[in-house]
């Protein structure tokens, strides 16, 4: 069930974080070829747009730092051109591109701004644990920018929506 398949695929909170924690990294990117081998991907983009992303952040776990943008690049196209259907798409890939553009060239510039339009997305849509890590994101960029002051705050922020979602990893993080 292809559908289905790309959103598991896809999901930084659910299976994705699964593999990220246990670093099942090469089993994420086999699932993602095998799922993607079917022409039918092509029926589903905002699922398949989610699971590039998904990817992509695998891939810069990996630091296959190439594959990542190529990736995250890709699925903002697919977003972009569904418009405002592809909104949650569009949120995943900045998350995914900043990711990338940090942990390759120390890119903050470009990751900040990507964090923070997809903080906006997820808000507008009240998806909170996506939001919290967009902040998470945010208040390490500050951090990295000797920005203490914003950093704690935005910091203090996603511990509260961490909290809220009784996630003790992603509260962990924060602190």
């Amino acid at each position: 069930d292809i559908e289905p398949a790309l959103y598991l695929i896809g999901s930084f909170s659910d299976i994705g974080r699964f593999w990220s924690v246990r670093s099942f990294y090469s089993e994420a990117r086999n699932w993602f070829d095998k799922v993607c081998a079917s022409p039918e991907v092509t029926r589903y983009p905002i699922a398949f747009s989610m699971a590039l992303n998904g990817v992509s952040f695998i891939a810069a776990l990996q630091t296959d730092y190439k594959s990542a943008r190529d990736l995250a690049e890709e699925s903002q196209r697919i977003c972009r051109s569904l418009g405002s259907g592809g909104e949650l798409g569009l949120a995943g890939a900045l998350l995914a591109s900043g990711l990338t553009a940090v942990w390759s060239s120390g890119d903050i510039v470009q990751a900040e701004v990507g964090y923070e339009h997809a903080a906006t997305i997820y808000e507008a849509r009240s998806i909170q644990w996506e939001r919290a890590f967009a902040i998470l994101r945010l208040g390490v960029t500050a951090r990295s920018r000797k920005n203490f002051q914003k950093s704690l705050l935005l910091l203090g922020e996603c511990q509260g929506f961490f909290l809220a979602l009784d996630d003790a990893f992603g509260l962990a993080r924060a602190y």
